[in-house]
């Protein structure tokens, strides 16, 4: 059985198959979080990120903290955009 993998790559690389990132589902939300918190660290606010992504400040702190351990699709996209990458799905 085939592990659920997804790709990351920011926008700004070139599009080729050796930028490209494969990470487990664990360590895409644990990535994305790490980006997150590096912001929120770097002094971007919680309530920019959440102004930016159109999401709540409550679901920004949720996910930037590990409360969140299973996200909705729609929230991992809008802080995917936030942090510059795109998302390739493979069956």
């Amino acid at each position: 059985m085939k592990s659920n993998v997804v790709q990351l790559r920011t926008t700004s690389q070139a599009k080729t198959k050796q930028q490209l990132k494969r990470i487990s589902r664990n360590q895409f939300r644990d990535t994305i979080q790490t980006e997150l918190r590096a912001l929120y660290f770097g002094k971007t606010k919680m309530q920019q990120i959440a102004a930016d992504t159109g999401l709540c400040v409550t679901t920004v702190s949720r996910f930037i903290n590990g409360d969140t351990k299973e996200p909705r699709a729609s929230t991992v996209f809008k802080l995917l955009e936030y942090l510059g990458y795109e998302i390739f799905a493979e069956r």
